[in-house]
């Protein structure tokens, strides 16, 4: 073994010759290094998945926005491809208008008997359109606590409407007013007060009883089927929808088309009246039959921004989908109830301020697992 001129044996170097180092293919460390050079994306993937992905949030709040945008006011007329003019309507109550609210009680779906007094729950005179800062309290909430008597028809599973008709100060609903009667120049809405719900019967039986005995109370009880019953609840919001929107017929989104009514030719449209019980507990409608021959009724009168009615319009057209029969044969309706009791419930007990803090951290919690879930998917494409 040659040694150098100090005795010594001169070591093996421990590095990779010049030739070793640029042949990573032969390594640990560069096989890791090629395979993370493959699974990074190029600059180009890059910009297209982050512009992929502001693109779907872009539409996501534009669709959002949409729902609750009013519809753009054209200059006059607007020419429609089939050669017909689109015109835009007006309100027919004027901020500061001076109006009357009349409220009738009826078991006629649509006619009222003007005849009958005891008809007339209601008569508010001298309100004022757009007045946010009327009544008691100054917050343009007027109230009415009454009692109505319920009639053989109701106590046996009828049904009772309530009319409202809002005129201008002076004028009368009634067609027998003469030249006081309002005519078609007047907001009217009716609804229907008592609530048919179903009643399940709870189908149990003793065990201590002799076997003969059960077996008869289980029979019978099987023979005997769920009820639907109408029921009761006191409380009833009357809002007046107060807004200058001009629409267009023909062009109202839903599921506000049902509640706007244009005058003909299509220039001018009624008054919106919107019957509002949301915020009902479900839990507090009560059964009408011969033990309740008195009903209370306490009735409010708000008026509700365009806002909040598009928000209530859009609650009431879910209700009325959750509603349908084939809910209906799979829950009976009180699944839904206690939900949308649960809802409102912490609506009403939570502090607002941290409801929405609650709803912006979920909004942003599903966002980045989208992401994360968007980042897997292209890591096992890869």
């Amino acid at each position: 073994m040659p040694q150098d001129d100090n005795g010594t044996i001169p070591a093996e170097s421990d590095s990779l010759s010049p030739n070793d180092q640029n042949q990573p293919d032969g390594t640990v460390e560069g096989q890791a290094a090629a395979q993370l050079q493959q699974q990074q994306p190029s600059r180009a993937e890059s910009f297209f998945a982050i512009t992929k992905s502001l693109i779907i949030r872009a539409l996501i709040i534009y669709f959002i926005s949409s729902f609750f945008r009013r519809p753009a006011p054209d200059a006059g007329v607007n020419q429609q491809a089939t050669g017909k003019s689109k015109i835009n309507a007006w309100n027919l109550f004027e901020n500061g208008t001076v109006f009357d609210l009349h409220v009738y009680i009826s078991e006629d779906q649509y006619n009222v008997d003007f005849s009958d007094p005891s008809s007339l729950v209601w008569l508010q005179e001298g309100l004022v359109y757009g007045d946010w800062y009327g009544g008691r309290d100054k917050d343009g909430i007027f109230t009415l606590n009454t009692h109505i008597k319920a009639s053989e028809q109701l106590m046996n599973n009828g049904s009772i409407y309530l009319h409202t008709y809002v005129t201008k100060t002076g004028l009368s609903p009634n067609p027998a007013a003469g030249e006081d009667f309002a005519g078609k120049n007047m907001g009217h809405a009716n609804a229907m007060l008592s609530k048919y719900k179903r009643i399940k019967r709870t189908k149990t039986h003793n065990l201590l009883a002799g076997e003969k005995e059960k077996f008869e109370k289980e029979l019978e009880d099987a023979l005997v089927d769920d009820k639907i019953l109408a029921h009761w609840h006191p409380n009833l919001t009357i809002n007046l929808v107060t807004d200058q929107t001009n629409w267009v017929k023909g062009s109202v989104p839903p599921p506000l088309d049902e509640y706007i009514k244009f005058l003909p030719g299509g220039q001018t449209y009624l008054p919106i009246v919107f019957y509002n019980d949301y915020w009902n507990m479900m839990r507090d409608y009560q059964p009408i039959n011969s033990t309740t021959p008195v009903l209370e009724l306490n009735l409010s009168y708000q008026p509700l921004s365009l806002f909040k009615w598009q928000l209530y319009a859009a609650q009431t057209m879910r209700n009325k989908w959750a509603n349908n029969m084939f809910t209906e044969a799979l829950s009976g309706g009180t699944e839904t109830d206690e939900d949308q009791d649960s809802l409102k419930e912490a609506l009403l007990d939570n502090n607002p301020y941290l409801l929405g803090i609650t709803i912006v951290v979920t909004i942003l919690h599903s966002v980045f697992e989208l992401l994360a879930f968007k980042n897997d998917i292209q890591f096992w494409n890869n």
